[in-house]
């Protein structure tokens, strides 16, 4: 049916169209988010939050600004130094996750499994946007404060316990946040502190 410089054509064009899908699936598209108010935390489909964090492992500790920011396809975290230099940046996806170090990226399926590999912290990072906002109903066992918000839990994660605790509490635009928590394993304590949040969503939605 084919002569051999059609099927080479043929063959040729198939290749290009496989490429073209592929890069197609790995790229959402972007879509421009803005401030919005919302009345309680599972109201914010996206958000954004700045503040500190210290990580502490068994040989050193790092002290870092950080800037998070999640949507319902994506996650956004940065951590820089007091004077604005860049120490990682990790995107995520469901098609996988990019992180950049030092100038360079790193590419892998799990954000989790990329951010171990590169840094060697091993960190919950599917669950931190929940942790971070107070929303801890996966808990293996919490304790709460007299308010009812919670205080304490602990989960075992790939045979670890994990342990979360919020010490302090804010209000940040109108929502009930946590303001200062601590989350540690063996050989590791991340503590947070959250100055600013803020819930977002796409411009001209309501």
């Amino acid at each position: 049916m084919f002569n051999g410089i059609t099927l080479k054509a043929f063959n040729i064009f198939c290749c290009c169209c496989a490429l073209f899908l592929l890069s197609a699936c790995n790229t959402l598209p972007k879509t421009e988010l803005v401030p919005v108010h919302v009345n309680q935390i599972t109201d914010a489909k996206a958000w954004e939050v700045r503040g500190k964090i210290l990580i502490k492992t068994a040989d050193d500790k790092h002290s870092t600004n950080l800037y998070w920011r999640h949507t319902a396809t994506s996650e956004q975290l940065a951590l820089t130094t007091m004077l604005g230099t860049s120490v990682l940046n990790l995107e995520s996806t469901p098609f996988g996750a990019k992180l950049t170090m030092d100038g360079k990226d790193y590419q892998s399926k799990n954000p989790e499994a990329l951010l171990l590999r590169m840094t060697g912290w091993s960190i919950p990072v599917s669950l931190l946007p929940s942790w971070i906002t107070g929303q801890t109903q996966q808990a293996e066992h919490l304790t709460r404060d007299g308010q009812g918000r919670p205080r304490q839990l602990t989960k075992i994660i790939d045979g670890v316990k994990w342990q979360l605790t919020y010490s302090r509490w804010q209000t940040l635009n109108g929502i009930e946040l946590p303001k200062l928590l601590t989350l540690s394993r063996p050989n590791l304590s991340l503590k947070i502190q959250l100055n600013q949040w803020q819930a977002l969503a796409v411009q001209g939605s309501k």
